[in-house]
């Protein structure tokens, strides 16, 4: 009597299958080869839609591809357009300001980097170089602007020229008023004069004069766009650095998500080599530029950081955009990832990075800023990046709600005055003044004032009405 073994069963089944297998292992390699091309054809637009200044330079179709996404139901209000001879003349104005441009190599050597440096000390030595003066005095506000008060707790600090001249009013100018500072009226003496406003202070907390904000823009702009965050900064008496992800503008290399990581350590480990401490640095970020600045607070739990209108998941972020769009680009989604790269990458999600942070309430807080009215990002994602925040440490969050309506996801809530001031206190609390200086009481009353000039307050021989004075230091220079 024959008895079935295992092994002669395997033959048995082997021989049975086999004129099956073929054509089954056929049909495999073709759903494989299929689902290949599927996710690179669409990886193409998932990527394009990801990085899209990094995508800009790279073709005919690329930029066609990119107004298409600017052009889709789901644009936003104030979206940036990428315009090559802007960003030139940017540079140039910024340049001009006091800093530096400079480039970087990341750890991978698949890039180089390009930043933008810049602080307060330099642009001040900058204006008087010039023939300009950089000082803070006490006002009232009114309708019409500022009046002298000695009084006041409310102070601004002003620019205006010591000694006109054509050098300083081409300076005034073309690089002054371009950077987003405010042309005010300020009346004292009975007299009304038209000066550069940089910053207001209510109160007398200041932040830290080492502060660096390290900012990562989102990928539909560059460095050079945002003059005025450069502007509101550099007011506050601190220094910035802005930098270009790889493919964008005049950095190299093409963009991945652990690229973007890798550029982000290479600047702040540069700005780390120029002396910067973390427990000074605010690491900020719009929209993916705040998944990118996590991704430092990851590796640099001392640094502060500010995520502006920043998902938790870029994964959630794709999902919410139109049906079938949605769907089918969380499909190819991994496209975005260098495997390459010897570096954690997650789709770019927020929330999962903070929550696995040990919580050390002593170390670098966050600050959330959102717009209530942003509809690019999901239901909930807000509140997803506050509870993963809290999980690391200290949080404040400050919301904005814009004056107009649609998707406000794209509207700047530090270009607001009132959200500023808000914006500034909080700062104030999270890096503040080490020893605070004295803050103006009065100007000396026998000090004549000056003429007004086309481009500000000019000093006469006999020094400006709110000059430093041996008996009463009424300003902070």
């Amino acid at each position: 009597m024959s008895t079935v073994t295992p092994a002669t069963s395997c033959c048995f089944l082997d021989i049975v299958t086999f004129p099956m297998r073929a054509p089954i292992n056929a049909l495999l390699w073709l759903a494989e080869r299929v689902r290949q091309l599927y996710v690179r054809c669409l990886g193409f637009f998932v990527k394009i839609g990801t990085f899209m200044f990094g995508t800009y330079h790279k073709g005919f179709w690329q930029r066609e591809i990119i107004e298409m996404f600017k052009s889709s139901p789901c644009d936003t209000n104030e979206r940036t357009r990428f315009d090559p001879s802007r960003l030139t003349d940017s540079e140039t104005i910024l340049k001009n300001l006091g800093g530096f441009i400079s480039h970087v190599w990341p750890k991978d050597g698949g890039a180089k980097i390009e930043y933008y440096h810049v602080s307060h000390k330099d642009v001040k030595a900058k204006i008087e170089e010039k023939g300009g003066q950089w000082i803070e005095v006490a006002v009232r506000e009114t309708d019409k602007g500022y009046v002298y008060d000695r009084e006041s707790p409310l102070t601004i600090e002003i620019i205006f020229a010591r000694e006109h001249s054509s050098q300083w009013q081409e300076h005034y100018d073309n690089t002054l008023k371009c950077i987003g500072w405010e042309e005010v009226k300020l009346e004292y003496d009975g007299q009304a004069h038209q000066v550069l406003m940089t910053t207001k202070w209510r109160g007398k907390e200041r932040i830290d004069p080492e502060a660096l904000f390290l900012y990562s823009h989102s990928p539909t702009s560059s460095w050079a766009m945002d003059r005025g965050y450069i502007a509101r900064h550099i007011g506050l008496h601190a220094s910035v650095c802005m930098y270009d992800y790889r493919g964008t503008w005049n950095s190299t290399g093409d963009p991945s998500e652990g690229g973007y990581y890798n550029d982000a350590r290479a600047v702040y480990d540069q700005m780390m080599r120029f002396g910067y401490k973390a427990k000074k640095t605010v690491v900020a970020g719009f929209c993916l530029g705040g998944a990118v600045a996590a991704d430092l607070k990851r590796t640099h739990p001392d640094t502060i950081f500010v995520p502006i209108n920043t998902f938790d998941s870029f994964k959630r972020i794709m999902g919410n955009q139109v049906f079938p769009f949605g769907f089918l680009g969380n499909t190819a989604l991994e496209v975005i990832k260098d495997e390459s790269l010897d570096v954690a990458q997650d789709l770019f999600d927020t929330a999962d990075k903070l929550s696995k942070m040990r919580k050390d309430v002593t170390r670098g807080a966050t600050l959330q800023i959102a717009t209530t009215t942003d509809t690019t990002l999901p239901s909930g994602a807000i509140d997803n990046v506050h509870a993963a925040a809290e999980r690391a440490g200290r949080v404040y969050q400050l919301l904005f709600t814009p004056d107009k309506p649609g998707n406000g996801h794209s509207c700047d809530p530090l270009r607001d005055p009132s959200f500023v001031e808000r914006y500034v206190e909080v700062l104030t609390k999270l890096i503040p003044e080490r020893a605070p200086q004295p803050r103006p009481p009065s100007p000396p009353p026998q000090i004549p004032v000056a003429p007004l000039t086309s481009c500000g307050l000019q000093a006469q021989e006999g020094g400006f009405p709110f000059s430093r004075h041996s008996d009463q230091p009424i300003l902070v220079e």
